[in-house]
């Protein structure tokens, strides 16, 4: 019983290193393939650094139901809210709940930049994106994933979508923790 713990033990560790995210995906910038499922990860930390330094991912909140939801970055925890599916026509799939990340120009200072997940919509230009070199991720309707302001509830950023800044600011820089499986992982990130 021992032996089997022992093996099962290195067996785990091995694969946890596997999946942990290289020092290097900081400068690397991300260009997930169609069809990749994974985990969409903030390369700057916010100020708090959570714990331990911890990355900050996409996260679809759970505690709204249906349209609208707001996506937050959140520490990477690799559960089904933090994880995502990229298909070919640009849309980001959330695989909490099948709904696509959206996101938006604010029309009036009372409209929300929030990003959101929404039900999914090829034709929609604010469900479009694409992942650039400079490691930005933008919409089809020219809004880029951006995170702003201080610590919310559960650690939680507001995840916004703003124009481009000049030479992609680090808070519009992102990295693509990919999965083999369809599954979440835990990033170890």
């Amino acid at each position: 019983m021992r032996r089997i713990l022992t093996a099962l033990s290195t067996a785990l560790l091995a694969l946890a290193g596997a999946l942990a995210l290289p020092a290097s995906a900081q400068a690397d910038p991300i260009n997930p393939q169609p069809y990749a499922y994974g985990v969409l990860v903030a390369l700057a930390r916010p100020a708090s650094g959570g714990p331990n330094g911890t990355y900050y991912c996409a996260d679809e909140y759970r505690q709204i139901n249906g349209d609208g939801r707001p996506v937050l970055l959140r520490p990477c925890d690799g559960s089904w809210n933090q994880f995502w599916f990229v298909a070919p026509d640009g849309l980001i799939h959330s695989t909490n709940d099948g709904r696509c990340l959206w996101g938006h120009f604010p029309d009036s200072p009372s409209d929300s930049p929030g990003a959101q997940a929404r039900g999914c919509n090829a034709n929609d230009a604010n469900q479009r994106w694409t992942f650039d070199t400079d490691g930005s991720v933008c919409n089809a309707a020219g809004a880029c994933l951006t995170y702003v302001g201080t610590p919310g509830p559960r650690s939680s950023y507001a995840l916004w979508t703003l124009g481009r800044n000049a030479g992609a600011g680090i808070t519009q820089q992102w990295g693509w923790q990919h999965s083999d499986s369809d599954r979440p992982v835990f990033p170890n990130i």
